[in-house]
């Protein structure tokens, strides 16, 4: 049988892989691990979605969104014609046109 000690460590060392897998630091989120999903011009934006590249819905409701220096934004921050990176979902892309996603974690950049 495994002690209250042996199962505390044993979540500890759970949550600090999973906060390295994904680069998340209790300071605050940080900028995922993997190749971004997207990357391209946003066409247009509105409440809940980006419109990027002319080809990609992307639903922002829950996403994390930074500028080039990582500071929080918020939608009104993303203007049409930004440059952006965008991680999906678990890199769920629905193959419809045009594609839907759901992003996790978007990046404004002024150069891609």
């Amino acid at each position: 049988m495994l002690s209250s000690a042996k199962i505390r460590s044993w979540f500890s060392f759970l949550n600090v892989s999973y906060l390295v897998k994904n680069e998340r630091s209790v300071e605050g989120l940080r900028r995922p691990l993997d190749t971004p999903d997207i990357a391209g011009e946003v066409y247009s934006v509105e409440e809940q979605w980006l419109f990027i590249n002319g080809e990609v819905y992307v639903d922002i409701t829950a996403a994390y969104m930074v500028d080039e220096e990582e500071k929080q934004l918020v939608v009104k921050d993303i203007r049409e014609g930004d440059n952006v990176i965008v991680w999906i979902v678990e890199s769920e892309i629905i193959k419809t046109y045009p594609a839907l996603g759901t992003a996790d974690y978007i990046q404004r950049k002024n150069e891609i």
